[in-house]
């Protein structure tokens, strides 16, 4: 049995044969760790401190991971096994990617993003 104290996101393979998890969203260090031996595996995106919420791509070749470049530019991240990253997807500096989560046949995604931005409903007689 695995205890973690304090922030920990995480995210099942599509499989179920492996668990990602990070434990700090401003260390950009990712575990991944095998369902049947416990074996884990960590790796650290050196380029990448900033990380955001982790899904499995639908596939599960790769995590989904929301982020920052240098420059504060808000990007969402594909991260294999062996910690290679590349950004999928570059957004829009005033908007943050919190996460993504992708359709089932991977052609399309779910992004959770901060706009800032809300809206106020009044409602009479219901």
């Amino acid at each position: 049995m695995a205890k973690l104290s304090g922030f920990a996101d995480w995210g099942l393979s599509p499989d179920g044969s492996m668990l990602v998890l990070h434990i700090s969203a401003t260390e950009g260090r990712l575990r991944f760790v095998s369902i049947q031996s416990g074996s884990v595996r960590e790796v650290v995106l050196k380029d990448w401190p900033m990380l955001k919420g982790v899904d499995w791509s639908a596939d599960g070749k790769m995590v989904l991971i929301g982020s920052v470049t240098l420059n504060n530019v808000p990007v969402v991240l594909g991260v294999n096994i062996d910690g290679n990253a590349r950004v999928l997807l570059q957004g829009d500096r005033r908007i943050p990617v919190n996460w993504v989560i992708p359709s089932p046949d991977g052609k399309y995604g779910a992004l959770g993003v901060t706009t800032g931005e809300s809206s106020v409903w009044m409602v009479e007689n219901y």
